[in-house]
């Protein structure tokens, strides 16, 4: 068996483990989940609140936890970050924006793409 690493936050861990089952069976019980963690439903209960709490997880209709989109916001935002950004700057080069011109910026679910400023005049 491997030795666990010493700066392994445990509840850090479970919590994630608990977004990743959210992730992969897409709702689940207190009951499944602590199945599923082979924990006590207490302390699944506790994380799953916290998750709710925090925006992560909501309860549907059939009392079941879901993952909110807050997740996938936090992806999006890093998608962003990683392939939009170098394509809008690639983007704002193919359409000679310049630095003092106005450029509008369509935002669109987090993606942003700059387009140049058409003005009548």
């Amino acid at each position: 068996m491997a030795k666990r690493k010493y700066f392994i936050v445990s509840s850090l861990e479970k919590s994630l483990k608990i977004i990743e089952l959210l992730a992969q069976n897409k709702a689940m019980s207190v009951t499944q989940l602590a199945k599923s963690l082979k924990t006590d439903t207490s302390s699944s209960h506790r994380f799953l609140s916290t998750l709710r709490e925090l925006g992560y997880a909501e309860k549907n209709r059939d009392g079941q936890y879901q993952l909110t989109f807050k997740i996938l916001e936090h992806g999006l935002e890093k998608w962003n970050e990683f392939f939009l950004s170098p394509l809008n700057q690639y983007f704002g080069q193919f359409l000679k924006i310049k630095d003092d011109e106005k450029a509008n910026l369509l935002k669109l679910n987090n993606f942003n793409f700059r387009v140049k400023n058409h003005q009548t005049q």
